[in-house]
């Protein structure tokens, strides 16, 4: 088991384009931890705690689901949905904290060096990603019979330390220009 020093551990991302719905889809998941070095865990709790997504069932990982609607002329900013751990969090006064904290979590994840950045082989194989990346979707078969690729080989590019910052920066950005469309800036 590696111990992880940066409050999370095993974060991964995958994108999804829907081509026939002009959609993008984004899946962000990363575990939680409180450390020395910050406590990442107890912060997720507390915004949780002050959000409309309270009831947002936490197993040991979060889920960030994002839905990027297109926009029709350069004037406008993309739509778009956001749903932590299959529940919508929708964009209202009462979900800034959580929104608030998940920008700060994927600015954090995605200026960390990758020498701190942990995947845990044991977890990325177990049920917690395969059914828990995209709560009510199996991976597995996800992978394999829609994209037809190897899950394995799937899974390895969705953890890669690259891959994961870049997904970060990816999340960061929608939360950013999301939040800039809800306040209208």
């Amino acid at each position: 088991m590696t111990v992880s020093f940066t409050g999370v551990k095993n974060t991964g991302f995958i994108k999804i384009v829907d081509t026939f719905r002009n959609q993008e889809g984004q899946v962000f998941t990363t575990q939680l931890v409180d450390d020395f070095r910050g406590k990442d865990l107890a912060e997720f709790k507390k915004a949780m705690s002050k959000s409309d997504v309270a009831d947002c069932s936490y197993s040991g990982q979060i889920s960030l689901y994002t839905i990027k609607q297109n926009p029709i002329s350069e004037y406008e900013y993309p739509k778009y949905d956001f749903y932590l751990n299959g529940k919508n969090l929708e964009r209202k006064d009462k979900n800034l904290p959580m929104f608030d904290f998940l920008a700060k979590l994927t600015r954090k994840i995605n200026s960390q060096e990758k020498t701190d950045m942990v995947v845990e082989k044991d977890f990325i194989e177990g049920s917690n990603v395969r059914f828990g990346m995209l709560p009510g979707v199996d991976m597995k078969l996800y992978f394999e019979k829609n994209l037809k690729q190897n899950y394995e080989d799937s899974l390895k590019s969705s953890f890669d330390k690259n891959n994961a910052k870049r997904g970060a920066k990816i999340i960061n950005e929608s939360i950013h220009e999301s939040m800039l469309d809800y306040f209208d800036c």
